[in-house]
């Protein structure tokens, strides 16, 4: 039988490696005691006595069959298409019996060192400036360098190019017809939201991803356009190269094809056979506003001289499906005020 003990004993404390009296402590321990030396102590008997633990029912997970997984999934996608919808075609109208001017600005790169940031300003002030006169963005509007050494270059931070980036938007406002998402400005959607969040709402533009086809109509004339900011292929002999290859691989009936983030600016037009004979196709490569940076060097790629910098401006005619391609914006511009 287990019984009830009360023990009282005295203990010398020792002070100074010596055994001292004046200062005892008396300890009391209760506890039961069984004969075979094992020992519960008090408040071990009022935890193994304690009233049981009351928890509320534990709810089962609700199993779903294929069909339900299929349903909720299929729900998820639409309601995710109506927050950031993508859209792989779209329609531009210009119904005015007049000659319009489209910019295509490409690879701005803001806050690099090396990039040119007075030929930003005046040429996206002329597209502002000027009636008749549109923009496309074809991405990369900021540097945003996530590894190094490559971000040690850039002379401001994430936060800073965002706010100069929304800077130079802002002034195309309402002239800004679509914008590409390039994969520099894509890097920053790994932490969260990028600075194309609110753009369709912002600047009353397509926001865009990937290869797109834009569906120009200028008085009577349709202009198939496809753009994409980056497209696969390359070539040493033509920098146009992966816009041909658009058109091939994406494009067949394409009159126009834009890309940008090579870096190397093209403008070529030729000739393409099909059903009822041939017809003229352009492809265009957009220059950078970043002439160098350590990647580029690293590559052996010298900087870029400023005729081998910057966009491409295009006059698209109303009554003969006729476009022209100017090498510079500012002189694209200065030739369509005299038309």
């Amino acid at each position: 039988m287990p019984c009830l003990v009360f023990i009282r004993w005295r203990r010398r404390l020792a002070v100074n490696n010596k055994t001292s009296t004046k200062k005892t402590m008396s300890e009391s321990k209760i506890g039961l005691y069984y004969p075979n030396g094992q020992m519960l102590t008090i408040d071990q008997i009022r935890r193994k006595n304690a009233p049981p633990v009351e928890v509320s029912p534990i709810p089962i997970p609700t199993q779903r069959s294929l069909d339900q997984w299929t349903q909720h999934l299929s729900e998820m996608q639409r309601m995710r298409d109506e927050v950031l919808p993508l859209p792989s075609s779209i329609d531009i109208k210009h119904a005015a019996h007049e000659p319009v001017f489209y910019a295509l600005f490409g690879d701005i790169h803001a806050g690099g060192d090396k990039v040119d940031y007075v030929r930003v300003k005046d040429e996206v002030q002329a597209v502002k400036e000027t009636d008749g006169a549109f923009a496309f963005m074809l991405g990369d509007v900021m540097d945003n360098f996530f590894f190094n050494p490559a971000q040690h270059e850039d002379i401001i931070n994430i936060n800073e190019q965002a706010l100069y980036s929304r800077k130079v938007l802002d002034e195309l406002k309402g002239k800004l017809m679509a914008g590409w998402a390039g994969n520099h400005e894509l890097w920053s959607s790994r932490d969260g939201l990028t600075m194309y969040h609110d753009f369709v709402e912002r600047y009353g533009a397509h926001y865009l991803e990937g290869l797109v086809h834009v569906g120009l109509t200028v008085g009577d004339s349709l202009f198939h356009v496809f753009g994409a900011h980056q497209f696969g292929g390359h070539s040493i002999y033509n920098a146009a190269h992966p816009e041909h290859r658009m058109q091939r691989e994406e494009g067949d009936g394409g009159d126009i094809f834009i890309g940008a983030h090579t870096h190397h600016k093209a403008v070529n037009r030729q000739t393409v056979k099909g059903v009822g004979g041939g017809r003229e196709v352009l492809y265009i490569s957009l220059g950078a506003y970043k002439s160098s940076d350590s990647f580029a060097r690293k590559l052996g790629h010298s900087p870029l001289t400023p005729s081998e910098m910057g966009g491409v401006g295009l006059i698209f005619y109303p009554d003969d499906k006729r476009v022209d391609a100017h090498w510079d914006i500012q002189e694209g511009i200065k030739a369509f005020k005299k038309l």
